[in-house]
């Protein structure tokens, strides 16, 4: 079955938009999972498949108002992506664990 995750934006409480250091902040939420970044899509992903579900599923990103956002073949081909900046602007990237050093 395919996993259906809602994107919206995220407001700060006096109702202005929540900005971070490079951009917009964006929610998705998905089967009571939920993350919040500039590309929720990817650690939402990720959390799915730490709290059990099959990284096999489908998964569809949608915003509120039921646009498509995006489309994966599986959560564990999200879980690997994640978004990154260089000179040709943004792309697709490997996505990699920080370490503690």
């Amino acid at each position: 079955m395919t996993i259906v995750a809602t994107m919206s934006l995220v407001f700060n409480k006096d109702g202005t938009r929540k900005i971070g250091e490079r951009g917009p902040i964006y929610r998705a939420e998905a089967k009571g999972v939920a993350a919040e970044s500039r590309s929720p899509e990817f650690p939402l992903a990720r959390s799915l498949i730490e709290a059990g579900h099959d990284p096999d599923q489908p998964f569809i990103t949608e915003w509120d108002d039921g646009r498509e956002s995006m489309t994966f073949t599986s959560l564990g081909v999200a879980a690997k992506l994640t978004i990154g900046e260089g000179a040709r602007g943004l792309a697709f990237r490997p996505f990699k664990e920080y370490s503690d050093y």
